[in-house]
């Protein structure tokens, strides 16, 4: 009979009862709420390497809900992934090991929330920058190893490939998957060469290039359609400092998955550059007030100056300086003034746009009128430059001569005339106080490689070349 023990022993302190003793035998790793790509795989890999260095078995355990893209490569491979493993399957008690994945949170472990407590080792792996400060995750033997890389699955790719692992196809497809996801097919600012040489490792273990395609290049649901179209139709756009800050705010009875991949449809279709978008869910109490407000962050990678991750973190939520999201719930008539405190914030952390007369070059090579197509072709190899400044007699701008110019001259035999017949004019130009998105634009709509810089007498002071506006984009 269960006597003074109960009948299940739950609660049992005597000392050394048999009957209660459970064994510590359990590995699991785990994702985080709302699983991505980039958790799901890197929690199957860490529960490989954990598996192969320990001898003993690790499964993965997805504990609250998957991103729709997540559900839909699941619903086809998920017999592929024989390691993954129901949580509610899992006895806290038997706890061994727990790995994290690409999240130190401890509310966003949802059904294992409590489970690093339990458990009497803990390992966090993420390539947040705040895990390293903001991790909430309790353990005495806890271990948080952060890497600055474009998505937790390279670390967990570099781990299992330092030990000579081999993957089955679907594991390294899935990785594969994760840190283009992460990475915006290696075109985000985080990522980095250990992306890249991780994407190249999973290509050896057997990654499906066609899979890769097909699950990268995401079509909408008929939902996110219908949120995309709304979204798009309620946008306001406010302008700083050249910059367009785009504000969206949407209601739904319903929660609705893959928000995140709308929102950045969003910033692509509007031409915007900054984008908050907030969602609210009615509480699932009919006579509740409260809602569930989800916002996301996102911003083109010419924007500098700004980190959503940091701001969003001071909400409970994270992420990177330009990709970045929070939840939260409050009182329904709150949160459409919530979302645009939120955009105020964000909006107070764009800078000043920079002025042409602080990135120019003052050092102006020019010649005269009166200077012959071949003088001004020795002057370009001279100085190792595409486009010559024509002056008039009282050094004011004519206009431009370029390399095309001289080639053109050449061709015709042409090369004695003088720069006067084959000068561009009218010639763009930029005062000296314009912003660097001015120059940006002038040249993308003209087509043109520099833009002299005058003063109001026409005085050359400065030009402008393209590589000047790719350099302060950050893009050479």
């Amino acid at each position: 009979g269960g006597g003074a023990h109960g009948s299940d022993h739950e609660g049992c302190n005597l000392h050394g009862c048999q009957c209660c003793v459970v064994p510590r035998d359990f590995d699991v790793a785990v994702c985080h709420i709302s699983t991505d790509f980039d958790s799901l795989a890197a929690a199957v890999g860490l529960a490989r390497w954990r598996s192969a260095v320990t001898g003993e078995k690790a499964v993965v355990v997805v504990p609250g809900g998957e991103h729709p893209s997540v559900q839909r490569f699941l619903a086809l491979y998920k017999q592929m992934l024989p390691l993954l493993f129901p949580a509610k399957a899992v006895d806290p008690r038997r706890l061994r090991w727990v790995g994290i994945v690409d999240n130190y949170r401890k509310e966003r472990l949802g059904a294992a929330a409590e489970w690093p407590e339990r458990a009497e080792q803990v390992a966090v792996y993420d390539h947040h920058r705040a895990a390293t400060t903001n991790c909430d995750i309790l353990n005495p033997n806890l271990t948080i190893q952060v890497d600055e890389v474009g998505a937790t699955t390279t670390m967990i790719a570099e781990m299992l490939r330092d030990i000579g692992a081999t993957l089955e196809p679907a594991e390294a497809t899935l990785m594969a998957l994760a840190i283009h996801f992460d990475t915006g097919n290696l075109t985000f600012e985080t990522t980095t060469h250990r992306d890249v040489g991780a994407l190249g490792w999973l290509m050896t273990q057997g990654a499906t290039q066609r899979t890769i395609n097909e699950f990268t290049h995401q079509m909408l649901s008929p939902e996110q359609q219908q949120m995309l179209n709304q979204g798009l139709q309620s946008l306001t756009r406010q302008s700083i400092h050249g910059l367009t800050l785009a504000r969206v705010f949407l209601e739904s009875e319903t929660f609705r998955k893959g928000m995140s991949t709308v929102a950045q449809d969003i910033l692509d279709l509007s031409g915007s550059d900054i984008l908050i978008l907030g969602i609210t869910t009615k509480a699932k109490k009919k006579d509740s007030n409260e809602v569930q407000l989800s916002i996301i962050g996102r911003a083109r990678a010419r924007v500098d100056g700004i980190d959503m991750g940091e701001m969003f973190r001071l909400y409970g939520g994270g992420g990177h300086a330009k990709a970045a999201s929070l939840s939260t719930k409050l009182p329904a008539e709150d949160a459409e003034p919530f979302v645009n405190d939120v955009a105020d914030v964000v909006a107070g952390q764009i800078q000043p746009a920079l002025m042409v007369e602080e990135f120019m070059n003052r050092s102006v090579v020019s010649c005269s009128v009166q200077t012959s197509m071949a003088q001004a072709k020795e002057l370009l190899l001279a100085h190792d430059i595409s486009g010559l400044v024509v002056l008039d007699d009282v050094d004011k701008l004519v206009g431009v001569i370029t390399r095309y110019d001289i080639m053109m001259a050449e061709l015709g035999n042409r090369t004695e005339t003088p720069v006067t017949a084959w000068v561009t004019r009218p010639c763009k130009t930029l005062p000296p106080d314009a912003p660097l998105h001015d120059a940006e634009r002038i040249m993308a709509e003209a087509r043109i490689g520099r833009l002299p810089v005058i003063d109001a007498e026409r005085k050359v002071i400065g030009i402008v070349t393209r590589t000047d506006v790719l350099r302060q984009r950050h893009l050479v």
